[in-house]
């Protein structure tokens, strides 16, 4: 059966969460168009051909990744990541590794980061026009979860259960 049920989706309810010690920022001031990019740092299996067309796949365990994050030059955001790269390059040890949370109520997606830190100072762009600043995230331990926004119908259901996935009752076609 084909999926024609409708989903709907609304950048505006992204929440980007950074939580540092005990303190929790929501970054704001995306810029338009792709403003989140989440990346695993390596495929989690890969195909392997030996001799004589013998083969195998190797499957990995892959928990690193990069977020890369597009503000805009007047979002106060840039001052945050600023302040904790600052913090980072002044210490040199771990004690600025932040955690990450990614959530959008009108998605089953989510994003989860733990033992973060910025990888490096954006490039500055200056314009007459809105600039944009990307920072990107490193991550040692980085959880995703796609999802879609459409209800889904009953044998959909049971095909997600045969594979052992739990779907909440609100996105379960009545």
């Amino acid at each position: 059966m084909v999926d024609r049920n409708l989903g709907a989706w609304s950048p505006d309810e992204t929440i980007f969460l950074i939580t540092f010690e005990d303190q929790n920022h929501i970054v704001g001031g995306f810029a338009e168009g792709t403003f989140l990019t989440v990346t695993k740092a390596r495929p989690q299996s890969v195909l392997v051909t030996g001799v004589n067309r013998t083969g195998g796949m190797i499957f990995r365990d892959v928990r690193d990744g990069t977020i890369s994050m597009t503000l805009l030059s007047s979002s106060s955001s840039n001052d945050f990541m600023q302040a904790l790269l600052d913090q980072a390059t002044q210490r040199k040890d771990t004690s600025m590794l932040f955690s990450v949370s990614l959530v959008n109520p009108t998605t089953r997606s989510y994003v989860y980061g733990r033992q973060c830190f910025i990888s490096a100072e954006p490039s500055m762009d200056i314009s007459t026009e809105e600039a944009s600043s990307v920072w990107e995230i490193m991550c040692n331990d980085l959880e995703t979860k796609h999802g879609g926004s459409a209800l889904l119908p009953p044998e959909i259901v049971d095909q997600l259960t045969a594979l052992g996935s739990t779907i909440p009752e609100r996105w379960i076609q009545p």
